[in-house]
């Protein structure tokens, strides 16, 4: 299980770095707001997994 979580973990990091470049190049104030939730729901995602497995 813990290689699929890493797999999750990779995909949402690459993700974040695909939209940070649309909106540095777009300047897009909604996709900002998307990077921003992202990294919220990213670091509750791994704050959730690390407090389920200890």
């Amino acid at each position: 299980m813990k290689k699929y979580y890493k797999k999750i973990e990779i995909g949402l990091w690459f993700f974040l770095i695909i939209l940070n470049l649309i909106s540095y190049f777009k300047y897009d104030r909604i996709l900002c707001l998307v990077i921003v939730l992202l990294c919220i729901i990213n670091i509750v995602v791994r704050v959730f997994f690390w407090s389920k497995r200890n």
